[in-house]
Order: C-alpha cells, then sequence, then structure tokens
C-alpha cells in the first residue's frame, strides 16, 4: 500500500519567517566576539542587524516546552539562551581568555564549555552539550540539570585521534544517547546507556563526515552526512544501515522527485516532525528541505552561500520561492511547539518559521521521537 504524503498537512503548519538572533558583524570575523556586557541584551534588532550581540559561529538551536531557545556558540565557548521575550543569556560556559582545558564539573556558567557544536534540549529545560574537541582538547558530552549544576557524561576511551561531531540526541527519559563521532578519521555513530556506557552502533562509509542526527518512532537513528551528501537510516540494534535520502551526489533530483534520487549537497541537519516525514538542511547547497512519508523531496526554503544573506522575515515561508533567504544551514529542530529552528553561517543567524499551529500531543512518544515510521518503499 502506498503511503499518503504528509507534505500537504506539514506544509499547513508553517507560518512566517524570521530572524531571532545573530550580526552581520560576524560575517567577517570567526574568533570569539562574546562578550560579557551582552549578557541581558535583546539578541536582535532587526533596525540595526550590524549590532550586538554578536554570535560567534553557532553550530545548532533547539528550543525546550517554555519557549527558549538555546544556542550552542561554537566560537565562543558558551551555550547561549534566548527568553520568549527575546533576552539572551548564557546558561554555561564561562568567559574564556586563556586555556580551554577542562576545569571539572560544577556550575554550568563559571565552567570552560570549549567548541561546542552540538546540544541537546529536553522539554524541562535540561541540557546536554557536546564539546568538538579540536586544537588538542578532549571531546566531551556533558549534562546541564534544571538546577544549573553541569556534569561530565561521556570522554573517549581509548587512543587516537578522536573528535565529537555535532549529531546528539537523548531520549526524553534520558536513558539512551546517541553521538557522532570522527575517529582516526572515520565516521562512528555510538550510543550511550547508563549501564553500557559508549559503544560503536554504526561505522560509516569511507569519506564520512557525520552532521546532526534524529530518532524516529520506531527508534531508528536518522543520521545526515555532510561528506557523503546521504542521509543514513541506522538499525539501533545491529548498527546495519541504507540510505534513506540524497543520491551520494551534489546534483540531481529535486523538488518534487524521490528523496533518494535528490543531490544534498553537504547535508548536515535533520529533524523529524511529528505529523510525519522530516526536514533536511544543506549547508553548501544552503535550503531546507522536507522528506514525506512517500518518500518524495520538496525544496521549503533556497539559500545561497553569503553569509550576509537573510531575507523573507515577517512573509510566510512559502512566499516567492525562487528567492534566496537563508544561507549555509547548520541544523534544523522542530520545536516543541512546531516552530521549525535553523542556526544558519557564519553571521550566527537564527531563523525560525513560526507555527500557525502546533503539533498534535499524541505525536510524541513516551522517548520524545515523533510518530513517523520511515518505510523506504513507500508503504505505511
Amino acid at each position: 500500500m502506498k503511503a499518503q504524503d504528509s507534505w500537504p498537512q506539514v506544509l499547513a503548519t508553517l507560518g512566517n519567517l524570521t530572524t531571532v538572533a545573530g550580526s552581520t558583524f560576524e560575517a567577517a570575523n570567526n574568533g570569539n566576539e562574546w562578550l560579557p556586557a551582552y549578557e541581558g541584551l535583546r539578541a536582535f534588532d532587526p533596525s540595526q542587524p550590524d549590532s550586538p550581540p554578536h554570535l560567534s559561529e553557532p553550530h545548532m538551536a533547539m528550543d525546550d516546552a517554555y519557549g527558549n531557545i538555546y544556542i550552542a556558540d561554537k566560537n565562543g565557548h558558551g551555550i547561549r539562551r534566548i527568553s520568549p521575550q527575546g533576552v539572551l543569556t548564557t546558561v554555561a560556559g564561562r568567559p574564556v581568555s586563556g586555556s580551554l582545558a577542562s576545569d571539572g564539573d560544577g556550575p554550568a556558567t563559571e565552567r570552560v564549555v570549549a567548541y561546542p557544536n552540538g546540544l541537546y534540549v529536553l522539554p524541562d529545560g535540561t541540557l546536554y552539550i557536546l564539546e568538538q574537541g579540536i586544537t588538542g582538547l578532549q571531546p566531551r558530552i556533558r549534562r546541564v540539570g534544571r538546577d544549573g549544576q553541569m556534569t561530565t557524561l561521556i570522554t573517549p576511551s581509548g587512543g587516537g585521534s578522536v573528535i565529537f561531531n555535532r549529531g546528539l540526541w537523548v531520549a526524553r527519559d534520558q536513558s539512551l544517547l546517541y553521538f557522532c563521532s570522527i575517529e582516526d578519521g572515520q565516521g562512528i555513530v555510538r550510543k550511550w546507556t547508563p549501564a553500557g556506557g559508549s559503544v560503536i552502533l554504526a561505522t560509516m562509509p569511507s569519506g564520512s563526515e557525520p552532521g546532526n542526527l534524529d530518532v524516529d518512532a520506531q527508534g531508528f537513528v536518522f543520521q545526515a552526512d555532510r561528506g557523503l551528501h546521504s542521509v543514513f537510516r541506522i538499525n539501533p540494534e545491529t548498527g546495519a544501515y541504507t540510505v534513506a535520502a540524497g543520491n551520494g551526489a551534489t546534483g540531481g533530483g529535486g523538488d518534487g522527485q524521490p528523496a533518494t534520487a535528490t543531490g544534498l549537497e553537504e547535508v548536515r541537519g535533520i529533524a523529524f516532525h511529528p505529523l510525519g516525514g522530516y526536514f533536511l538542511c544543506t549547508h553548501r547547497g544552503s535550503a531546507l528541505w522536507y522528506v514525506g512519508t512517500d518518500g518524495i523531496i520538496h525544496k521549503v526554503l533556497s539559500g545561497v552561500r553569503n553569509s550576509t544573506v537573510r531575507d523573507g522575515d515577517g512573509e510566510p515561508v512559502t512566499a516567492n520561492p525562487a528567492a534566496l533567504k537563508i544561507s549555509e544551514p547548520r541544523s534544523i529542530r522542530v520545536g516543541y511547539n512546531g516552530d521549525l529552528i535553523l542556526a544558519t553561517n557564519d553571521c550566527g543567524w537564527i531563523r525560525v518559521v513560526r507555527s500557525v499551529s502546533p503539533p498534535p500531543a499524541a505525536a510524541l512518544s513516551p522517548q520524545g521521537n515523533h510518530s513517523y515510521t520511515y518505510n523506504p518503499d513507500g508503504g505505511m
């Protein structure tokens, strides 16, 4: 039986595009631009898009159930939070002027957070942070509880070259965690449990550069692979994987075509929608896509590789579909209220597509996965 197309129903939930953080200043400045004086400022002033506060190449943004948006401010070595009123504060990481070496656990705003390029937020605001571990630093995954205390959960075991790379997913009950790494040049997806610790779930093909990941209602792990221009569906028990989207090249297919026949140039972000299907964002391709339950891909937003590109604010996301509105999206998340949240390019633009109707509560399982199961044959 052929799967019903979920795209019309999902499209009907998408409202206006807006910007909630970022500045043009960062386009020419790739270092740590964060200053303590930025604490408590409005995250974005549309009348002064080059004014502070300046983010520093943020790599991920995700919300909690209270409407706060958390940002992994990679080169700023901290996690910022935008309140529902638009005020920006730091919730993890202290101002750094010297060594980025670990200074242990404790109050999150008094501890070093080095190059965070992944995060995951639970509905209650419990925060997980993935620290990349570049320039000789130790990669880490850390947890910040609602009490503001930071603890280190995962560090590499054994020798060799290891960095943790973007992808991070945490079960609602915190009993299971998936994350991506590059170990001696090899792309890896790892699985962590409190009892079993960190183990390799899947070793990805040669050339893999893991991006973000998400999990469907059946527990299958979907990993966006920037290096291979593909999205992989991974069995959570065996680690066996198949291609769910992307043809492995940078071109071909396109809007209205099968997802597996479409070039997804440096696909980097993935997020399931509770009404079915999932969103993808391509870094070098500078586009936001949606893959329906029937396996057909649809382009939602177009863009270009130019860090100052930020267009379409205040307009329906469907307006002027050929217009170049985004640049180099690094992550996509579907918010707990149904908003789409994107972290884009070196300017640090955090773009949001407002939802005109919240997702149904019944669409979330106890694990926090969306109630859509991918079928590569297009069946239900």
